[in-house]
């Protein structure tokens, strides 16, 4: 007897052991864990019950591993022991669900529910299931039944909301929606305030400044502008998918604003109609555009080497079947591979402090004849370059040294180059020819400093170690060099400005003699040659006489996505215990690389700002946060490799699918904000902050925190310095630099006039009339005697011949400002425009007498002979 007491305690400790694996995502050890429970079982009679949560759970754990045959063996091991239980009905229906049996799930998940009608986990999966079928009223119906049994299931609101969304109910889905973000208010102030000061300069960011409109009109139960801004937030992100070329999503997106109701959307709908039928016919018909590859090489080396057992494969039109960087399961495995561990809720660090062993990558250069480059450009912030295709003279694609976004994973086996994306174009830009040895370096995303560092800077290592002497390349195609981080770090490379050619502005050239370096190893994986080369190529240099701070935090409110909503707080909080908020934008490379060299802790929001993680000394702490929906482990592999102590900590989103998806069209861009108390958890980890002790209560005395700042961090510039900025840039003719400053001065101060007045400016320089107009129109809402952006809209009325409203304008700016000499020499205009000479004459003599200096002789005479 008390041997079975015995073993039911043991079984029991596996089972918890199994409990808390399964729950941390460690699945494999915790099917071994059940197993040792099953065996500690043995045959007792009270043992009935043990073994039925043994063998159901077992049998969850099988299917989130894929084990199908055994998942069914330990349920059908349930089934025998208690054919009624009614978890196993619901599980039965994930496990269908995970195979695409949705007929079969949705039978299971109704047996659960018929033998435990109060089972709330079922009757969402129901939901769930019914949902993915199209079954929109039933699934809205077993969603209104959760509610019923649980009323603070915030989910639920999601999802009825998700379901009017998809069934054209909007006015419906604004009840459940409103529902949703009421108990997030602070989420969706601090939101709408980033939206206000966007500066929309394209569809992507007029789709995110409406969505902020949206959620007002939400707050406010304004049905009527909720959608508006619906249909208004579908029209511009249907044009953006359709620039993308994802002509499917674009339809559909067209199709819930209600297009083929809308005159004014029609022409964009029939557009994507048409575009998708012209790629349909392209894929069907099997024919290749004759300036597209007509087969892929697998190797580069292959095509090289005739005397090769590698042929050609033909090309493939249809999209790939891998997901790349946004591939779950492999980010998953990766993971569980290098010990990926939750040592708290929603704190991660890596149990294996030794960097994973991998063969090293196969580097080469290939030379190529006659050979072409096609690097799709980047057109904006988030139309980056995604894709990079070399083609051989006979027009063959080079696999191996061609690449397209998502990219793939280590370890990859879905990864398949007779897919890349060059196959479904239908046409290329204009062939360029370039004279001489052209080295291609150029790569995917290589506008963000992440991927310029690790992706293609090594590709000149590359080239170097293959023998290659700057002096022998004519030319070196990059993707761009208009950065600063671009510039400095060619320059130390010794590459000369005047051989760069950005693939940005000659997307597809054609070189006498094309060299092209190997990929230094996977997307955004750097091996630990590229890190040793970063190294020794950029810390040596670094010699700033500086002080420096030992705790940094790496601040992204200068950033356009992926900001950390209430940063003010967690700087402040930070602040007191030595942490010194610095924006990289502002540093030069050396200054960066100085910074992380000398620091002990670092702390931020997941960003590029992390790459210089590679020039830190070992046993510095890591802290990155991390949103939920975006969690990549690019710099936790580099800190493995260099010692580094890497800690995540998995942030809060908007928890509002629906609206989540509309504010944001792609995780990578998503906001985050930070709990507190989670933050305190790490600190205290790491030694920084004494249990128990509020990171509020400050722990660093004050004469020490007025020395905390050191020097090499810029001062928080103010919104007059970057409206004054743009003014120079506007002069200059280069309004989108003009913008930026702009946005930067409105995320200092939210409400200047000026600014707003200066974005006026701009809008007109670039003929938009309609913008222009709106901005003059919100300086004066932010300063209503503002007699400068009254003139200004007086000139644009001129513009357009509305001169009696001109006139108003112009007599409003001089009645608020009545020695403004502009404004009255253009109110001359008009009145002698409409033929009152009288009265012209007497507001340009007022003007001189305002304004004497610079009046030429001749034009006094002029007026004299008026």
């Amino acid at each position: 007897m008390q041997l079975d007491c015995r073993q039911s305690e043991t079984a029991k400790a596996y089972v918890k052991q199994g409990i808390v694996q399964q729950e941390k995502g460690q699945l494999e050890a915790a099917v071994s864990s059940y197993r040792e429970a099953l065996r500690y079982c043995g045959g007792r009679e009270d043992a009935t019950l043990d073994r039925l949560l043994i063998y159901n759970n077992l049998g969850c754990a099988l299917t989130s591993l894929g084990k199908y045959d055994e998942a069914m063996a330990a349920y059908l091991e349930v089934s025998r022991i208690d054919p009624d239980y009614p978890p196993l009905y619901n599980n039965l229906g994930q496990f269908w669900l995970r195979q695409g049996e949705l007929d079969r799930a949705i039978s299971a998940y109704r047996r659960s529910l018929q033998l435990d009608p109060q089972r709330v986990l079922t009757a969402y999966n129901l939901g769930k299931a019914l949902q993915k079928q199209g079954r929109h009223a039933e699934a809205v119906a077993c969603f209104q039944k959760v509610l019923q049994l649980k009323p603070d299931g915030v989910q639920i609101f999601d999802e009825c909301g998700l379901e009017f969304l998809e069934a054209g109910k909007f006015s419906e889905a604004a009840i459940y929606l409103q529902a949703a973000i009421s108990r997030q208010p602070d989420w969706v102030e601090a939101y709408c305030q980033n939206m206000a000061q966007l500066v929309p300069s394209n569809d992507l960011d007029r789709a995110r400044a409406a969505s902020g409109q949206l959620l007002r009109s939400l707050q406010k139960q304004d049905i009527r502008g909720f959608e508006r801004y619906l249909v208004e937030i579908y029209t511009h992100l249907g044009r953006v998918y359709f620039q993308s070329g994802l002509y499917d999503r674009a339809l559909q997106t067209y199709q819930k604003a209600g297009a083929s109701k809308i005159p004014q959307l029609q022409p964009d709908w029939q557009a994507c109609q048409l575009q998708q039928q012209r790629v349909q016919h392209l894929i069907a018909g099997g024919k290749v555009p004759a300036a597209l590859p007509q087969g892929v090489y697998l190797s580069a080396r292959g095509w090289g080497d005739r005397s090769s057992t590698d042929r050609p494969l033909p090309p493939n039109s249809t999209y790939p079947l891998c997901e790349g960087l946004h591939c779950h399961p492999c980010w998953q495995r990766i993971a569980e591979g290098w010990g990926l561990t939750e040592i708290e809720a929603g704190i991660y660090t890596y149990e294996n402090s030794q960097p994973r062993e991998e063969l090293p990558p196969d580097l080469f250069t290939v030379t190529i004849p006659e050979g072409r480059a096609w690097i799709m450009p980047q057109e904006n912030w988030w139309r980056v370059c995604e894709a990079v295709a070399i083609v051989t003279p006979d027009n063959y694609l080079l696999g191996d040294v061609s690449r397209e976004y998502p990219g793939q994973l280590p370890g990859c086996q879905k990864c398949d180059p007779t897919r890349h994306r060059i196959f479904r174009q239908e046409s290329l830009p204009p062939l360029e020819r370039l004279e001489g040895t052209v080295a291609v370096i150029a790569g995917l995303s290589a506008n963000v400093y992440f991927h310029w560092m690790v992706d293609i800077l090594p590709r000149l290592e590359i080239l170097r170690r293959e023998g290659w002497k700057w002096e022998q390349i004519d030319r070196f195609v990059v993707n761009q060099c208009r950065q600063p981080f671009q510039k400095e770090t060619l320059k130390r490379l010794g590459i000369p400005e005047s051989k760069i050619i950005e693939s940005d502005r000659h997307p597809h050239v054609r070189a006498d003699r094309l060299i092209v370096p190997s990929f230094p190893g996977d997307l955004g994986m750097p091996s630990p040659w590229v890190l040793d080369f970063l190294r020794q190529t950029f810390l040596p240099e670094t010699s700033l006489a500086k002080p420096s701070a030992d705790r940094i935090y790496i601040s992204r409110s200068k950033a356009g996505y992926r900001r950390l909503l209430g940063e003010a707080e967690v700087i402040s909080c930070l602040q007191g215990f030595g942490f010194v908020s610095v924006a990289l934008e502002e540093l030069s490379l050396d200054e960066q690389i100085h910074l992380f060299r000398n620091a002990k802790t670092i702390v931020g929001a997941h960003g590029s700002g992390f790459t210089n993680i590679i020039f830190c000394q070992p046993g510095t702490q890591i802290v990155e946060f991390v949103s939920p929906h975006y969690f990549r482990h690019y710099f936790g592999a580099i800190s493995q490799q260099l010692g580094l102590q890497h800690y995540y900590l998995v942030g809060r989103s908007f928890r509002c699918d629906p609206l989540r998806h509309l504010m944001y069209i792609n995780p990578l861009i998503e906001d985050l904000a930070i709990d507190l108390d989670a933050l305190q958890k790490i600190l205290e980890k790491l030694g920084i902050v004494k249990s128990g002790i509020p990171m509020t209560q400050t722990t660093v005395p004050p004469r020490q925190r007025e020395n905390i700042m050191p020097p090499l961090v810029h001062p928080e510039q103010t919104a007059d310095h970057y409206q004054q900025r743009a003014e120079a840039l506007l002069a200059q003719g280069k309004p989108d630099d003009a913008i930026a400053a702009c946005q930067e001065a409105l995320r200092s101060d939210p409400r200047s006039a000026a600014t707003c007045k200066t974005l006026g400016n701009i809008w007109r320089a670039k003929k938009d009339l309609q913008q222009a107009r709106n901005w003059y129109l919100k300086a004066i809402e932010f300063n209503p005697n503002y007699a400068e952006a009254y003139a200004n809209l007086g000139n644009l009325a001129a513009g357009q011949q509305d001169w009696k409203l001109a006139i108003a304008y112009f007599q409003k700016a001089i009645a608020l400002k009545p020695d403004f000499a502009g404004a009255y020499q253009h109110l001359s205009k008009v009145w002698q425009k409409i033929g009152r000479e009288l009265e012209s004459t007497d507001c340009l003599y007022r003007a001189y007498e305002l304004e004497p200096q610079g009046v030429k002789p001749e034009a006094l005479v002029n007026l004299g002979n008026r």
